[in-house]
C-alpha cells in the first residue's frame, strides 16, 4: 500500500522539528492536523516528481505537474513551526 501525503508530512515535520504541531500553507493557511484530512486522498509522489529544502524554521516541498499538463504550475507546500 502507497504512504499518502498526511502520513508523509507528518512524518517529515516531526523528524524535521520534533512535532507534528506546525503550520501548513496549503490547502490554505492551516495547522498541519486540518490539512492532512485534505491529504489523506493523495499518494505521495515519486522523488523524480518531488524536491524538498529544509531549513531550520521551514520545510519547502514542490511537486512538479504531471507530463503532458503544460498550463499547470508547481505545487508548493510550506511546513513551518508555530513558536
Amino acid at each position: 500500500m502507497n504512504k499518502t501525503m498526511a502520513k508523509f508530512l507528518s512524518d517529515l515535520a516531526k523528524e524535521h522539528f520534533g512535532t507534528d504541531y506546525v503550520y501548513c500553507s496549503q490547502p490554505y493557511s492551516c495547522m498541519l492536523s486540518e490539512a492532512n484530512n485534505t491529504f489523506n486522498k493523495y499518494n505521495v509522489p515519486s522523488e523524480k516528481q518531488m524536491s524538498i529544502n529544509k531549513t531550520e524554521k521551514s520545510i519547502d516541498i514542490t511537486i512538479k505537474p504531471l507530463k503532458g499538463s503544460r498550463k499547470r504550475k508547481l505545487y508548493q507546500i510550506r511546513l513551518w513551526a508555530c513558536g
